[in-house]
């Protein structure tokens, strides 16, 4: 189930390298586990490239291009800084079997990701056994699951790995982890506002 969020909506922020850390990472992940979105990815690119070759250059004011020349030539300090290497992006911890699960409830295990986390979004993993899930539930604000491994199903569908699954605060399910092996997650979800 999608809520208000399109997945070529997020692959086009990716693209663009408009996305939060968080955000950021499960789309990585997602790009990693399926080769349509590599390719719809590339499309987007493609068709995004188009249409800035098409474009028309703006003119620009005599008296502009002279300030911007100008300034060309006057010494700048902020060169060391431009120089700095971008922040790493966000990553999963590997191996996963090495992090701390903490036990939430009802078979339901987290793994908190707080280098992943920023931008007001939270990242953490979570782990259902098997017939297992968190229980009924609202959201208070939008939340992103990516299913890494196994399956996991609610009464809007079922999601294998590879499926990403926007919720909102309009939302209310029940996800139960499918099949004999336990549901791998990686859910990014919005810090409540007010």
């Amino acid at each position: 189930m999608t809520s208000g969020v399109d997945l070529d909506d997020l692959l086009i922020a990716h693209a663009a390298g408009r996305l939060a850390r968080p955000l950021a990472l499960l789309v990585r992940c997602h790009l990693r586990l399926r080769a349509a979105s590599r390719r719809q990815l590339r499309l987007l690119e493609h068709v995004a490239g188009l249409w800035f070759e098409r474009l028309e250059p703006a003119p620009l004011d005599p008296d502009r291009r002279a300030a911007l020349f100008a300034r060309l030539d006057e010494p700048d300090d902020s060169l060391a800084m431009a120089c700095d290497p971008p922040p790493r992006p966000a990553a999963l911890p590997l191996p996963l079997d090495g992090l701390f699960w903490r036990p939430v409830g009802h078979g339901v295990a987290e793994a908190a990701l707080p280098s992943a986390s920023d931008d007001g979004l939270e990242a953490r993993l979570l782990r259902l056994d098997p017939g297992c899930g968190p229980g009924r539930h609202r959201h208070a604000a939008r939340e992103f699951v990516l299913v890494l491994e196994g399956c996991l199903r609610d009464e809007f569908g079922f999601y294998k790995k590879g499926d990403v699954v926007v919720c909102d605060a309009r939302v209310e399910h029940e996800p139960v982890a499918e099949g004999p092996r336990p549901c791998l997650c990686l859910e990014v979800r919005e810090r409540p506002t007010g």
